[in-house]
């Protein structure tokens, strides 16, 4: 998942397709805020504000109904479109810890002085997360403390301390 440093709103998953006759949607969620679909909060779908009524889950499928979506075709026009919230709306976490919106699009250099590129991209493996930096060449980093020097949110700057072969 990428996202605009300059936008306030902050992808949290994706409408993949109705369900049912009543206006359900697949829904593929990007976070793992387990209340971030709860009946009541507001997404924005498209630019305009969906309450959600009620979400479920099916085996591993979770499945939204949003208020004033009633009938699969209502749920069809929603197909493929990025469910947001607002920037504000998340959840600090603690020292240490980022959200993948924080760090994408980040400036990352060596703890040397050498620039590497901008972190474009945040793959999610078993063990920890895997940093994707894009610049004269593809660098792909470990997201581990012994690596991780330096985080900077506000000046969007990371620096870290790359491993013999890398």
């Amino acid at each position: 998942m990428q996202q605009d440093r300059e936008t306030s709103l902050i992808v949290v998953g994706i409408c993949s397709g109705s369900v049912g006759t009543h206006g359900e949607m697949k829904v593929r969620s990007f976070t793992d805020n387990p209340r971030r679909f709860s009946g009541g909060n507001t997404v924005i779908i498209g630019g305009k504000a969906h309450q959600i009524e009620r979400a479920r889950t099916i085996g591993r499928q979770l499945i939204v109904k949003f208020v004033g979506v009633d009938s699969p075709e209502e749920a069809q026009l929603l197909n493929n479109a990025d469910i947001c919230v607002e920037q504000e709306s998340v959840e600090a976490l603690p020292e240490g810890r980022y959200y993948h919106f924080q760090l994408l699009g980040m400036q990352v250099g060596t703890s040397s002085g050498h620039h590497l590129g901008v972190l474009a991209e945040i793959l999610s493996t078993g063990s920890n997360d895997v940093y994707v930096v894009r610049g004269e060449s593809e660098v792909l980093i470990p997201a581990i403390s012994d690596v991780i020097v330096s985080v900077d949110v506000v000046l969007g700057e990371m620096i870290v301390d790359l491993p013999d072969g890398l």
